[in-house]
C-alpha cells in the first residue's frame, strides 16, 4: 500500500502558530460551499416576518471531507475571498496546505462533533486534485430525528440538518414554509426566506414529473421559539438538496 503524503482530518491538532503547521497537507473534498453575509433586518417587517436582506460578506464557509469520512468546518475570511474565489470549487477534491487549525466556535457550529476548524490564510495553498476519487464521500450530514428537534429549541451551539418528504407548501405574503415528513411519519414545518426560497423553487422546477415525490435535505437550521412552538428556520448558511 502506498504511503500517504497528506494528513487525515482526525490527525489535526489545534496549532495556533502558523509556522508549526506549514508542512501539513490535506486531500479533501469541498462540500457545502456557501457565502455568509451579514443579515440586515427590515425593522418594519421584523415582527411579522423576521425577513432579512443580505449585507456585507462575512466569510465563505465550507465543510471538508477526507477519505475516511472525517469532516471539519473551514472558512475563508471575506478579505481573502478574492484571492481564492477562482481556486475553490464545491464538490471537487482539493490539495490544501499552509492553513491554520483553530478551536471550533462555541455557537452556530455546522460540524457539531469536531472540536476544531480550519482558517484559510493569505498564504494558504490550494489546488484542485484532478482525479475525482470516489473513496472521498461527496457529503456528510448529521440528520436529526424530528422527535428530537424540540430538544434544540433555543440551543444555537450546533445547527440542525433535516431530511424529509415535502408534504405541503405554506405560502403567504412575505412567508414561505415547507411541511416535511420523516420516515417515522412525523412532520415539521421549516421556514425559508429570500434566496433559499428561490433556490428551492428552481430545484423544484427541474423535476420532470409533477407528481414525483420531493425529498429535501435542508442544512444548518436554527430551532427557534415562535408563539410557544418550535420552528426550524434558516441561519446565515443553509443549503438545500
Amino acid at each position: 500500500m502506498a504511503q500517504r503524503n497528506y494528513a487525515l482530518i482526525n490527525e489535526l491538532k489545534p496549532i495556533q502558530q502558523v509556522d508549526s503547521n506549514k508542512d501539513l497537507r490535506l486531500k479533501v473534498r469541498i462540500s457545502r460551499l456557501c457565502k455568509v453575509h451579514n443579515r440586515i433586518t427590515d425593522k418594519k417587517k421584523e415582527v411579522a416576518t423576521d425577513q432579512t436582506t443580505k449585507g456585507d460578506l462575512l466569510c465563505v464557509s465550507m465543510v471538508l471531507l477526507d477519505e475516511e469520512g472525517n469532516y471539519i468546518y473551514a472558512f475563508i475570511p471575506s478579505f481573502n475571498w478574492e484571492r481564492f474565489s477562482a481556486k475553490v470549487f464545491d464538490g471537487k477534491i482539493h490539495l490544501i496546505k499552509r492553513f491554520q487549525v483553530l478551536p471550533n466556535k462555541p455557537d452556530y457550529r455546522i460540524v457539531g462533533d469536531n472540536k476544531l476548524m480550519i482558517k484559510f490564510l493569505y498564504s494558504t495553498y490550494i489546488k484542485v486534485f484532478e482525479a475525482d476519487e470516489a473513496i472521498i464521500p461527496k457529503h456528510r450530514f448529521d440528520f436529526l430525528k424530528f422527535h428530537n428537534i424540540s430538544n434544540r429549541r433555543g440551543n444555537h451551539s450546533v445547527l440542525t440538518d433535516l431530511i424529509g418528504v415535502v408534504k405541503k407548501e405554506h405560502v403567504k405574503p412575505n412567508y414561505f414554509a415547507l411541511e416535511i415528513e420523516d420516515e417515522g411519519g412525523e412532520r415539521v414545518r421549516v421556514t425559508l426566506w429570500d434566496q433559499c426560497r428561490s433556490d428551492y423553487q428552481k430545484q423544484k422546477e427541474k423535476l420532470t414529473d409533477g407528481t414525483q415525490t420531493k425529498v429535501v435535505i435542508i442544512t444548518s437550521l436554527l430551532v427557534k421559539d415562535y408563539n410557544g412552538k418550535y420552528n426550524p428556520a434558516q441561519s446565515n448558511t443553509i443549503i438545500q438538496y
